[in-house]
C-alpha cells in the first residue's frame, strides 16, 4: 500500500499552454506600446477649418482650371545639402507666365516640424528658382503658389529626397 502524498507536479501540456498565452500577451503589449509611442500625431494644422472651407477650395480650383495654366516642378535635392527647386509656369497656349510671385513650402508629410519655406525668384521668363536645404532623406512634398496679375495657380508634387553621397 502506497501512503505517499500525491505529487504537486504541473502537467507539461498545461504549462506549455500557459507560457504560450503569456508570450502572446507580452508581444501584444509590446505592439500596443510601440503603436502609442511612435505615432507623431496629426501633421495638418487646422484640419477642421480646412474641412469647413471645402467649397471655397473647390471654387478656387475651378478658377485655376479656367486659366489653363500648367506648372512643372524640378528639384535637385539631397539630404543635408543645399539644393535647388525650379518651377516653370506656362499659360494655356504654352507661353511663359512672367511676373508672378512664387512662394511655397517643402514639407515632410509623415513628420511635423521639418517644414522648409520656399521663395522662388524669376530667372528666365516663366522659370522661377530657389534654394533649400533638406534635413532628412525620404518622402517630401513641394507645395507652391504663384500669384500673377492675371490670376493665381497652386501646384503640389511629391518628391523623393535621397541620402547625400560623401
Amino acid at each position: 500500500m502506497d501512503t505517499s502524498l500525491p505529487s504537486k507536479r504541473i502537467e507539461p501540456f498545461l504549462l506549455g499552454v500557459g507560457l504560450l498565452f503569456l508570450v502572446v500577451f507580452l508581444v501584444n503589449g509590446a505592439f500596443v506600446y510601440w503603436a502609442l509611442h511612435s505615432f507623431t500625431g496629426l501633421v495638418t494644422d487646422k484640419a477642421y477649418d480646412q474641412g469647413v472651407a471645402f467649397n471655397e477650395t473647390i471654387q478656387a480650383q475651378q478658377k485655376q482650371d479656367a486659366l489653363g495654366w500648367q506648372g512643372e516642378v524640378t528639384t535637385v535635392l539631397q539630404s543635408g545639402q543645399s539644393g535647388s527647386v525650379q518651377f516653370t509656369l506656362r499659360d494655356r497656349s504654352g507661353q511663359p507666365v512672367s511676373g508672378a510671385r512664387v512662394t511655397g513650402l517643402l514639407f515632410r508629410p509623415v513628420q511635423a516640424g521639418m517644414d522648409q519655406p520656399l521663395i522662388l525668384a524669376e530667372g528666365q521668363p516663366g522659370v522661377y528658382q530657389g534654394t533649400v536645404t533638406v534635413p532628412q532623406p525620404g518622402q517630401w512634398e513641394v507645395r507652391l503658389e504663384a500669384t500673377a496679375p492675371t490670376g493665381s495657380f497652386r501646384h503640389a508634387r511629391r518628391i523623393q529626397v535621397p541620402l547625400s553621397t560623401p
